[in-house]
């Protein structure tokens, strides 16, 4: 599966690599994804904790050495691994991983590593925190930490490779959200899984 950005911005896609730090040439990404270097965080910083009830309610649980390894560095985005917490997705575990002025989510994607999002804490506050696994058919495995006070939708519509957009006519379907806050969907396209 190939790991893709799950939010949007400003009509741009990013691409993440099972390593999450870097994206192809050639990808116009937000500029979330240049990876930044502030300090580490000693705390969930209070916007993020505002913002999302799995880092407020949700005990931190100890990431893997392994995972920490592969998508937990301080060095970037000012990680905290010892601050994640975990969540379901459809690969199976996931982690949300609180950084200075910015939140992080690391969905494993069985057999290729691990798919990462990080986003600066006052978009994902307003649009989410999301990634999504995308197979050969261009089926998609999307993941969405919901901002609270909002919900979760999915575009409906036929399946493609390509991202979903949203038109006039545009059907939604709403979707589940989770005790932490986490909504899931196998779509037919990529980033049809949307904070509305």
């Amino acid at each position: 599966m190939v790991a893709l950005v799950g939010v949007i911005a400003a009509g741009s896609v990013g691409v993440a690599l099972a390593n999450g730090d870097e994206a192809p040439s050639g990808v116009q990404v937000p500029g979330a994804l240049q990876a930044p270097s502030p300090s580490p965080i000693a705390a969930v910083q209070p916007q993020a904790k505002a913002a999302f009830k799995v880092l407020r309610d949700v005990a931190p649980s100890v990431m893997p050495a392994d995972v920490v390894a592969q998508v937990g560095s301080s060095g970037r985005y000012g990680r905290n691994a010892a601050l994640a917490r975990k969540i379901s997705t459809p690969t199976g575990d996931g982690w949300v991983i609180p950084g200075n002025g910015y939140v992080c989510i690391a969905v494993n994607d069985t057999g290729y590593g691990w798919g990462t999002s990080c986003v600066p804490t006052d978009f994902a506050a307003e649009h989410g925190l999301a990634i999504g696994l995308m197979d050969a058919k261009g089926r998609t495995k999307e993941t969405l930490v919901v901002p609270d006070g909002k919900t979760a939708a999915e575009i409906e519509g036929p399946a493609s490779t390509r991202p979903t957009a949203v038109t006039a006519s545009t059907k939604w379907k709403r979707v589940k959200i989770d005790a932490r806050g986490v909504a899931t969907a196998r779509t037919n396209a990529p980033n049809s899984l949307r904070v509305r």
